[in-house]
């Protein structure tokens, strides 16, 4: 085989090469069934993942009807999460690439943001009519803050965690 091509490709390729080998190595050196128990285990970790959990909930004003937008949000001291709120008022976390994640078993504080509809239209300003609408808040703003919410989850396991909000 011709090696020659190795000389010309940046280290970071190089590295993957040469693990490649070595693995290759590795496994023409051990017995077939041994391998494929190698096989096997390596497809069951990556079948599991990394042990975390799944967070979901719905969001309710307290007289039970759902909250249709807006996104909830997890915190921890090192981790954000965050979970968009649908027109039924359901959510799944997520991380901020949007990719469904493994939330770590602790203690979050909880908050919603982005719960803004339509508010009132603004009145004329020097007889001139902008027909702008001043937007408003769809939830008490104690919700919009973690540090204020008084919304705490306790993540362990598959978990799910219903909030109730009140309108302002």
């Amino acid at each position: 085989m011709n090696y020659f091509f190795i000389l010309y490709m940046p280290k970071k390729h190089l590295e993957c090469v040469w693990i490649f080998f070595s693995v290759r190595r590795l496994i023409m050196k051990q017995p077939i069934y041994k391998t494929l128990f190698a096989c096997f285990l390596l497809l069951c970790a990556l079948s599991v993942g990394c042990g975390g959990n799944i967070v979901k909930g719905k969001v309710t004003f307290d007289d039970g009807e759902p909250l249709p937008l807006g996104t909830v949000q997890f915190e921890s001291n090192d981790q954000i999460f965050y979970g968009k709120i649908h027109t039924d008022g359901f959510y799944t976390l997520a991380t901020d690439t949007g990719k469904k994640e493994n939330v770590p078993n602790g203690s979050y504080r909880v908050c919603i943001v982005g719960a803004i509809g339509e508010g009132k239209k603004m009145a004329p300003i020097g007889g001139v009519d902008y027909n702008r609408i001043i937007p408003e808040s769809l939830i008490d703003k104690k919700y919009t803050m973690a540090s204020t919410s008084g919304l705490t989850c306790d993540v362990k396991g598959k978990t799910t965690f219903d909030i109730t909000v009140t309108k302002p």
